[in-house]
């Protein structure tokens, strides 16, 4: 398809529970075209945009201290945009992705209206078509335009291998962390398997 869209309304707060914070929704929607694209194949290419929106009246949402809630609990109305695109050509896939939500806590702090904004940039490439896979990627999270010095910082080198296609394949990554408030950086190695039943 060369166009694509979906709406939905949603509601439980993160995965694999059947609550909600309120009675109210959380609405999104998602518009999503390809403006281009040629080949077949090992030698498709192809570019794709995409956008998306949603907004939510949250009661008492957990959310990360990063954005320095009381008792890191969210209650108010957000509203957040996105806005990505992929590259694909060959073996080579290059992907972006921001993110700018509004926040408005009902008991106005850390204030009454913030912006958070984050985005991504990541590259792939198959050394080996369709069994080894080299990637590549930055991202920034920044939950408080207006604070100063609160952004988290992130670098990743990993590898994948597919023993058979997504089903199963094993994992390896390193990242370089540089996070908000402190000089040093932390680096992790993170190896995981996956396997699809």
């Amino acid at each position: 398809k060369r166009v694509s869209y979906a709406v939905g309304a949603f509601n439980g707060n993160s995965v694999n529970n059947n609550f909600n914070d309120n009675d109210r929704f959380t609405w999104a929607g998602r518009l999503s075209g390809i403006p281009w694209q040629r080949g077949t194949g090992d030698a498709a290419m192809s570019w794709s945009v995409g956008g998306n929106a949603y907004t939510a009246d949250d009661t008492a949402l957990s959310q990360p201290a990063d954005f320095h809630f009381d008792s890191n609990l969210f209650t108010g109305e957000r509203r957040g945009l996105g806005l990505d695109t992929q590259v694909v050509a060959g073996r080579f896939e290059l992907w972006a992705e921001a993110l700018h939500v509004r926040w408005e806590p009902e008991n106005r702090r850390p204030r009454a209206a913030f912006d958070s904004d984050g985005w991504y940039v990541q590259a792939s490439w198959y050394a080996v078509p369709k069994k080894l896979q080299l990637v590549g990627k930055v991202e920034t999270f920044d939950p408080n335009g207006d604070a100063a010095n609160d952004e988290t910082d992130t670098a990743t080198l990993g590898v994948n291998y597919y023993l058979k296609g997504h089903d199963l394949k094993l994992m390896l990554d390193v990242l370089r962390t540089d996070p908000a408030g402190r000089l040093d950086t932390d680096t992790k190695v993170l190896a995981r398997a996956q396997v699809v039943f």
